[in-house]
């Protein structure tokens, strides 16, 4: 009994070194093969090759590393509120009257658009027709249609020296309109050759038919 306890020791021994040498044989084909692996490029595994933002920002980093250190940047405070520094508009040249015989204003009117006024086409003779509004002095006329304009019709302003010629139908110099008389001239509205809205060749065919009956 006692010299087999040592023979059944030396055993066991034998037996456990014999499968450890088993692992590492197994450890050792193990290590071996993925060597081989590792080095074949067929089964190496692409770290990031799939990933550009990733190399971009790699690359962005590389950047940075080679630039020298910024300076800090400090601003001034501000000592006081900024005043702002509108540029000034240029005045509007004002209209030379040297080349328009008379006194603005006196001889004739100023407007620099059509005022309001009592004028209405409801109460004008003939409708189409073309009206000087005497309260503006002939400067401003209104052409009396069909109503889609208003109660005034389409207002329209002569250039300063210059009024509606009711004769005429036109902007006239001022020394050329008598004003007070264009409401007397309103009825020139009315007749077929001077009315502005009637067609010229039909303007030409009534002075024809008035001729015949005048020479006849």
């Amino acid at each position: 009994t006692t010299e087999a306890g040592p023979v059944y020791l030396n055993v066991k021994l034998r037996t456990v070194m014999a499968r450890s040498y088993t692992v590492l044989q197994y450890l050792v084909i193990i290590g071996g093969f993925t060597f081989t692996l590792s080095q074949d490029r067929r089964f190496r595994i692409q770290v990031y090759d799939e990933y550009p933002e990733y190399q971009e920002y790699q690359e962005f980093q590389d950047y940075q590393e080679d630039q020298p250190p910024r300076e800090e940047v400090r601003h001034q405070p501000v000592q006081g509120p900024v005043q702002l520094q509108f540029k000034k508009e240029e005045r509007k040249k004002e209209q030379d009257f040297s080349k328009i015989p008379g006194v603005p204003g006196v001889d004739f009117p100023l407007y620099h658009q059509v005022p309001k006024t009592g004028f209405s086409c409801s109460r004008v003779p003939f409708v189409p027709g073309m009206y000087a509004n005497p309260e503006t002095g002939c400067q401003a006329y209104h052409v009396c249609h069909d109503g889609r304009e208003g109660h005034q019709g389409a207002s329209f302003l002569c250039s300063n020296g210059t009024l509606f010629n009711q004769k005429e139908f036109a902007c006239d110099w001022w020394y050329n309109v008598n004003c007070h008389e264009a409401t007397k001239l309103y009825g020139l509205n009315g007749d077929l050759t001077t009315n502005p809205f009637v067609p010229k060749d039909r303007k030409e065919a009534i002075a024809r038919e008035k001729l015949r009956i005048a020479v006849f």
